[in-house]
């Protein structure tokens, strides 16, 4: 079941993961990862966040680089929200998607770690 909501945000966007009870993928692949390019025609955009739940903060940070691996737009952000972990990651996801519509990008591909 999906559950539609007209609201954009922060607290919209918790309740809609809570009530869908989404589980994270938590695999790690064994050894070292190394960033990879993507090809000529795309942009990648690599995302992450992390959580202070201590101060209630959420930091998200956003990097877009072309084939040659040149940084296009970073960006962060905190927000203030009291979050698990996993619901962090979940709402950094939305942030290379906000990033590429504002810049205008077509072909993405999106990278996070978690």
């Amino acid at each position: 079941m999906v559950t539609n909501v007209n609201d954009d945000s922060d607290e919209a966007f918790a309740m809609v993961y809570r009530k869908e009870n989404i589980q994270p993928n938590t695999r790690r692949p064994r050894g070292g990862s190394k960033w990879a390019p993507p090809i000529s025609n795309e942009i990648k955009i690599n995302f992450d966040a992390a959580v202070n739940r201590e101060d209630g903060k959420v930091g998200i940070g956003v990097i877009a680089r072309d084939c040659e691996g040149k940084v296009l737009v970073a960006k962060a952000k905190t927000l203030l929200h009291n979050w698990s972990p996993e619901l962090c990651e979940a709402r950094a996801a939305l942030e290379p998607i906000y990033m590429a519509k504002d810049e205008g990008y077509r072909n993405i591909i999106l990278e996070g770690d978690a």
